[in-house]
């Protein structure tokens, strides 16, 4: 989530990103097709003279921008602001606006604050356990919509929830475990995150960009990639809790918990041994 905010920050006070799209001029003839039909450029779109001239430009935003949208960031002017400064035409601004705006209107005690709404209209945001189940499904809906851009998610993201995305980026191939020690990922956790790059119907294909840390480089991701996958087991760990809430829910009976022991995975497993 403070990643989401530096993004919306960056957004909000620089102009790479329109000048560079402004200015420079994109011609058919700097585009080449490889064999698998994917197409890439042959030169840098940005020459080294205009990143300079990027860098040394004045900040276009100014502190009458940033008041107008703290009060007002549903009015026309902050939507426009936002199609021009975030990563979402006006049209897909304007239809996350209205999304905000019902869901504040109909769970006005777990509304989505100023700051959260105006994240979504510059097309960012976050997805974490530490979020209200209600917001997390939000963002995957707009996510799905193709009406969020940019996503800083953990790796529950990636569990089974149809969230794909053209690329993926994982900026850490390791991890905080037990006794908060740092452990590298999982086989299976990382190819899952990976997997999650290329959207079925849409591309071709999907990009992950693994990243290199001062603590883990590429030995580390080949060590990873390359090991065998783990077996899943199962977790299923009944207590006395769950057996008493599975008898009242069945009136005193069995069958509800009878139904829940035989779709467990740890089930499952038995069927296919016998």
């Amino acid at each position: 989530e403070n990643a989401a905010k530096e993004v919306c920050k960056f957004m909000l006070y620089q102009q790479q990103r329109q000048i560079a799209v402004r200015d420079t001029k994109r011609t058919n003839d700097t585009m080449l097709r490889d064999r698998d039909g994917r197409t890439f450029r042959d030169v840098a779109v940005i020459t080294d003279e205009k990143m300079v001239e990027i860098l040394e430009r004045d900040d276009e935003v100014t502190k009458e921008d940033i008041l107008s949208i703290t009060l007002h960031p549903f009015s026309e002017e902050s939507l426009s602001f936002y199609a021009n400064q975030g990563l979402l035409p006006l049209k897909s601004v304007e239809e996350v606006a209205a999304r905000v705006k019902a869901f504040n209107k109909e769970n006005e005690e777990i509304a989505f604050s100023d700051e959260i709404a105006v994240q979504f209209m510059l097309g960012v945001s976050s997805h974490h356990a530490g979020q209200l189940a209600a917001h997390k499904a939000f963002v995957e809906s707009l996510f799905q919509s193709q009406l969020m851009k940019v996503v800083f998610a953990t790796e529950t993201l990636a569990a089974g929830i149809n969230m794909p995305a053209r690329t993926t980026v994982i900026c850490s191939m390791s991890k905080r475990g037990d006794g908060a020690s740092m452990n590298l990922l999982e086989t299976s956790n990382l190819l899952q995150m990976a997997g999650r790059a290329g959207r079925r119907g849409m591309d071709s294909d999907g990009t992950c960009v693994i990243v290199a840390t001062p603590f883990e480089g590429p030995e580390d991701a080949a060590s990873i990639l390359l090991s065998e996958i783990k077996p899943i087991s199962s977790q299923f760990s009944p207590s006395y809790t769950l057996a008493l809430n599975l008898i009242a829910r069945g009136a005193g009976k069995l069958d509800v918990a009878r139904d829940l022991v035989q779709k467990s995975f740890a089930m499952w497993e038995k069927r296919q041994l016998e």
